[in-house]
């Protein structure tokens, strides 16, 4: 009889496959054959012990009613033989087993695990495993909880070493404009750092008053620099050979003292003037004509300038002057031309009856105080008037 009278009706031979994927849920696995053929095989019915099949593995197919159905797996030679059991053992083609009601069924290795040791499935079997596992990845943050209640203060702590001393520096000192805030920026890190300062400009103040006036030039206890405020009230002029008060009685300079020449020099202050009015004068001699005023002056250098206005009724020439202007001092009523004060000098003019303004300036040092006044003279004896005739005395220094 042939093979195929031994088979049951609706059965196909026996085929080698390879597992492709496996869908429990489906019940369907796909597999493909020795020729390459891909195949779709069922699972139905089950028996008491069955092993879904890996992907990757070897297992036998059958065909039943044109339906391919699941044998069993092919074993490999790292697979356990049936061969090393002893009469009553059994061998499963399973890694997991589970009993009807889901639970699982543990097989262990009797070489490895003894009585009362935790198992794990690892690496293909179940195997002793520490009781303390690896630490896993952060669980997401929990809630805030309450506040604790405070705890007890703590000791002390130990005084910690001394740190660097910290050198401070300036760096700048800059005047800012006025009416600003002032200002301080620190620069750098402690030990090392620096100070920069704006400090405003001040507003302008009100003038001063002259301060303590004296009318006594000091002469003992001086120091180098020291400054008055000089007054020359009771200073006084010749008026027709009678001395008077001086009109600017209210005349006050400003001095220096230099200690190195003993001079009290002119810081500031007015000049010291005379002036005679339209006192119409007509010289009628070649003698020195003073007129009738003059200024007393102390000790010491003077810028003076002498003037008048003249009129002249004639013309003449450098050889026969019209007049000469002249400084010096009267005593008793003569003019005495003093050397150390005296000037002249002659003017000219060539037009008949002709009006000319008389001026001359010179340094004048005097040794001891002095009442000077200007004098008038012309060769010719007729034709010459003279009137507002003035003297001006700015101080350099006086000792």
């Amino acid at each position: 009889m042939a093979v195929k009278d031994f088979m049951k009706p609706g059965y196909g031979p026996r085929m080698g496959c390879k597992i492709l994927t496996v869908d429990p849920q489906q019940r369907k696995i796909e597999a493909i054959l020795k020729d390459g053929a891909a195949v779709q095989v069922a699972v139905f019915d089950t028996p008491g012990f069955f092993v879904w099949p890996k992907v990757g593995e070897r297992w036998t197919i059958h065909k039943y009613n044109g339906i391919w159905m699941l044998n069993h797996r092919l074993g490999t030679e790292d697979d356990y033989q049936v061969d090393d059991l002893q009469p009553g053992e059994g061998k499963i083609d399973a890694d997991i087993i589970k009993t009807p009601t889901g639970k699982s069924v543990i097989i262990v290795d009797d070489a490895k695990v003894t009585a009362g040791q935790v198992i794990g499935y690892q690496n293909g079997t179940w195997t002793p495993i520490d009781q303390t596992g690896g630490t896993g990845s952060q669980g997401p943050q929990g809630p805030k909880g309450d506040t604790g209640p405070q705890g007890s203060q703590g000791n002390v702590g130990a005084t910690g070493s001394a740190g660097p001393s910290n050198v401070l520096t300036v760096n700048s000192t800059t005047t800012g404009d006025a009416g600003t805030n002032a200002n301080v920026t620190i620069r750098g890190t402690s030990p090392a750092q620096s100070l920069s300062f704006t400090i405003p400009r001040g507003n302008t103040g009100a003038t001063g008053g002259l301060g303590t006036i004296t009318s006594a030039i000091p002469t003992s206890g001086l120091v180098d620099n020291e400054e008055i405020f000089y007054s020359l009230n009771g200073s006084y002029f010749y008026n027709n050979g009678t001395s008077t008060t001086d009109s600017h009685d209210t005349i006050v300079w400003h001095l220096k003292y230099n200690q190195s020449s003993s001079k009290w020099y002119f810081i500031g202050g007015p000049s010291l003037e005379f002036y005679q009015g339209n006192d119409m004068t007509t010289l009628s001699s070649s003698t020195y004509y003073g007129v009738t005023g003059g200024i007393t002056l102390p000790a010491g250098a003077w810028q003076i300038t002498f003037g008048a206005n003249a009129h002249m009724a004639f013309a003449n020439t450098s050889s026969n002057p019209g007049i000469w202007l002249a400084g010096g001092y009267v005593s008793s009523g003569t003019v005495v031309p003093d050397a150390e004060i005296y000037f002249q000098s002659p003017y000219t003019n060539t037009t008949t009856d002709a009006d000319t303004s008389l001026s001359q300036s010179y340094l004048l040092r005097l040794t001891s105080s002095r009442s000077i006044r200007a004098f008038y003279k012309t060769p010719n004896l007729t034709g010459v008037t003279i009137n507002n005739c003035y003297i001006k005395a700015m101080p350099i220094y006086l000792t």
